[in-house]
């Protein structure tokens, strides 16, 4: 076998070529430096080997450990989730409308001093 990288898939047919001919599962294994039941495996199972020391011996190219998200247990290509839950939301504010002074001091509070005297003079020119 040639220690060129090769697809499953090609590996696949020369593994079921070498037992057409041989009729033997253990000389198609000694052939590529794996167990019988690794090659009826790849053959027979349409198993893909995961275990960077077989694929070296079997020529296909290795596998890289991937990061897996913490928050959804999947691999992104993104350096961000994608999932929905992800994008940080402004919290909700609880305005009193009844209380027009505790209305004031809430938008104050959390929209600033000038966002809340610009609503105070449009309140005031409505009534």
């Amino acid at each position: 076998m040639d220690k060129d990288t090769c697809t499953i898939e090609t590996l696949r047919n020369r593994i079921k070529l070498a037992y057409a001919t041989r009729h033997n599962w253990r000389a198609v294994a000694a052939q590529y430096g794996v167990s019988s039941g690794m090659a009826y495996r790849i053959a027979v199972n349409d198993y893909e080997p995961r275990e960077a020391h077989i694929r070296h011996k079997l020529g296909l190219p290795a596998l890289a450990p991937a990061p897996v998200c913490a928050k959804c247990g999947e691999v992104h290509v993104t350096k961000r989730c994608t999932s929905s839950g992800d994008k940080p939301r402004r919290p909700r504010i609880a305005i009193n409308l009844a209380n027009v002074v505790s209305a004031a001091e809430t938008i104050r509070k959390h929209g600033g001093a000038e966002y809340a005297l610009q609503l105070a003079k449009m309140l005031e020119e409505e009534t």
